[in-house]
């Protein structure tokens, strides 16, 4: 069987609502659970590009400030189970097995549980402290206030989160689009 091309809408694909200005290659994951990328560029306008890219700059400065402290912690608190064990070490192997072995496994730990805290419960009041509300049409439930939520790709299927912009896309691909007929 012989695919046509794709036609995405001439409408930015996280709001649709505004004309777009750029367009952004995003990279998908090819089905759930699978390791394999695809990647498409899609229209964005200039509201939720420099909304996007000002979000991702807070993250990545808040994540940069969140790293290195839970680090130290992680392996201090690697340190303090070997130095916990009864059986006696030396101070080499104390060392190799707190920053190699419980140190990191501790920095994990922390980390995750440190990290959902602070995406559940901080990130979304710092954003809007920082820099507003998201543009309108641009945030969705199911994702993050930093994430654009513009795509979803599941069995060679298109699914954007934005309505308007999904409904404009299943005009001019029906052979792409996901339909809710055609399952999840």
């Amino acid at each position: 069987m012989d695919r046509k091309e794709m036609h995405l809408p001439h409408l930015c694909a996280w709001c649709g609502a505004r004309q777009p200005a750029t367009e952004r290659t995003l990279s998908f994951r090819s089905a759930r659970k699978s390791p394999g990328r695809v990647k498409l560029s899609v229209p964005i306008c200039a509201v939720c590009d420099t909304y996007r890219t000002q979000a991702m700059e807070i993250h990545s400065t808040m994540m940069k400030k969140f790293v290195l402290p839970t680090l130290l912690v992680g392996l201090a608190l690697g340190y303090a189970l070997v130095a916990l064990d009864s059986r006696a070490y030396d101070l080499l192997e104390t060392l190799v097995m707190a920053f190699c072995l419980f140190g990191p496994i501790a920095w994990g730990i922390l980390y995750l549980l440190l990290f959902a805290v602070f995406e559940l419960i901080f990130y979304k009041s710092i954003l809007r402290r920082r820099i507003g509300d998201p543009p309108s049409g641009y945030e969705h439930v199911r994702e993050a206030s930093h994430k654009p939520c513009a795509y979803y790709y599941y069995s060679r299927t298109w699914r954007f989160y934005n309505e308007a912009f999904h409904a404009r896309f299943a005009e001019a691909n029906p052979e792409w689009a996901w339909q809710p007929d055609r399952g999840k």
